[in-house]
């Protein structure tokens, strides 16, 4: 018998609908724009016998497009890109896990 657990998370933004420009970066004469979003999900089973890890699967994926600019001189850096991860780890049992 296991325990499972579920666990959700979200990239959520924070600030201002206008600027969300954290306040280090503004105090350094940077401002930012754009988006970074994400979501992710494990799914993990504990054995209530033995009290370990038996399967545990994560996923997770983030979307990027931002940009920070320097207000002194009008350089920029723009990031754009998109992450998916997928891991899965099984507990064997012992006669599976020997070479």
């Amino acid at each position: 018998m296991c325990a499972v657990i579920l666990t959700r998370s979200e990239i959520l933004r924070h600030g201002g609908r206008n600027d969300s420009t954290p306040e280090d970066y503004r105090r350094n004469g940077l401002r930012t724009s754009g988006s970074w979003t994400g979501t992710g999900e494990s799914l993990d089973s504990i054995s209530l016998s033995t009290g370990l890890a038996v399967r545990s699967t994560q996923t997770s994926s983030q979307e990027m497009d931002y940009e920070v600019v320097s207000a002194a001189s009008g350089s920029r850096m723009t990031y754009k890109g998109h992450v998916h991860s997928e891991a899965e780890v099984t507990l064997l049992p012992p006669s599976l896990a020997q070479p």
